[in-house]
């Protein structure tokens, strides 16, 4: 008698067959190609949380009629639907992803989280042949018995000598070679047209020679070599772009512009961290760069003012900067925890996690 126990379904198993979906179009169009491993992960896991969204009427109408989805994370929610713990590499990824239009980001007020428009990818003809050739079977034949190369018998030109072989002695004809027949060409034997070109060459190479020695001892390695300044420049222009998935959008561009040099804007932009760094532990707050990107843009830009036109008397712009950005990041901090202590009180926000 047959029983049913390996047929029903096993709850373990079950939750071991979830799986998250990456479209295959990021491997193949040049579009994503700058995309990282995470930033695809986080599009597919935000991806897989449509349903919450529903669950928690994060849609809105547009266009025709149509719903579209949103979701309403603060940053430090983020970080754990996304599994993350560093706030760069949130930033990073949220950078990616706009810059790849698969994300939207729409600022919704100071003191409320921004809402994130997740993007389908673009698809194109070329992509769809990619994709269904990465599908494609091999043929068996191709592998059964593969075919040796055929070995190509290496012959020359000249009457069907073949290259390991010394042609005929017997040339009746200077210049030509033994085993070719002189031919008249406008009136002149083969062999003089060939003595004239090889006249002609001569004259070329001994010119050229003659200017060769020439541009040897005037030209030097030292004439072609990149100025030590615009060498310098380059490198810190470089430098400065390497913090671009680091820094805010807004904050970086002002750093760029307004720094010497790479080591003063990496200077600059540690003094601003460990401000933040000291207001979050006292406040027990979280201030996440990507949020107060314009907020921290504004408060660098009146410490630049004060700190390039000196308008004030300052012992050391670094301190100055420090205590400004403390300062100022303690009451963004505070409006901030008021804000959404607010609306804590007035709303009763859903479980993101469920």
């Amino acid at each position: 008698m047959s029983t049913n126990e390996d047929r029903y379904f096993d709850l373990n198993e079950e939750y071991g067959l979830k799986h998250y979906q990456l479209p295959k179009v990021f491997f193949t169009s040049e579009l994503y190609h700058h995309l990282k491993l995470d930033d695809m992960v986080a599009w597919a896991i935000l991806r897989d949380r449509f349903s919450i969204s529903k669950k928690n009427g994060w849609y809105e109408k547009y266009g025709n009629g149509k719903q579209r989805v949103f979701f309403i994370y603060k940053n430090s929610e983020l970080m754990k639907v996304l599994g993350i713990k560093s706030e760069t590499t949130l930033t990073r990824i949220k950078k990616h992803l706009e810059q790849a239009n698969l994300l939207e980001q729409k600022r919704m007020g100071l003191n409320t989280p921004n809402r994130l428009y997740l993007l389908k990818p673009t698809v194109t003809d070329a992509d769809i042949y990619k994709i269904d050739k990465l599908e494609e079977v091999p043929d068996k034949k191709d592998y059964a018995n593969p075919k040796p190369p055929k070995a190509k018998k290496q012959e020359s030109a000249n009457n069907g000598t073949p290259n390991n072989e010394v042609p005929s002695q017997n040339a009746p004809n200077i210049g030509t070679p033994n085993n070719e027949v002189p031919k008249i060409v406008n009136g002149t034997p083969n062999n003089e047209v060939l003595e004239l070109q090889k006249m002609e060459s001569s004259n070329t190479n001994s010119s050229y020679s003659s200017l060769s020695k020439e541009t040897v001892n005037t030209d030097t390695y030292k004439e072609t070599e990149p100025r030590p300044d615009s060498q310098k420049f380059e490198q810190d222009k470089l430098l400065k772009e390497s913090l671009k998935d680091s820094i805010p959008e807004k904050t970086h561009h002002t750093l760029c512009i307004f720094t010497e040099n790479f080591d003063e804007m990496h200077r600059w932009f540690g003094i601003i961290l460990r401000a933040k760094s000291k207001v979050e532990k006292e406040r027990g707050f979280l201030l996440l760069l990507d949020d107060i990107d314009f907020e921290l843009n504004d408060i660098l830009m009146s410490c630049i003012r004060v700190i390039k036109r000196k308008t004030k008397k300052i012992d050391s712009p670094d301190n100055y900067l420090y205590k400004t950005m403390y300062y100022e990041l303690s009451k963004l901090a505070y409006n901030l925890e008021v804000g959404s202590n607010e609306a804590a009180a007035t709303t009763e926000r859903p479980n993101l996690f469920d």
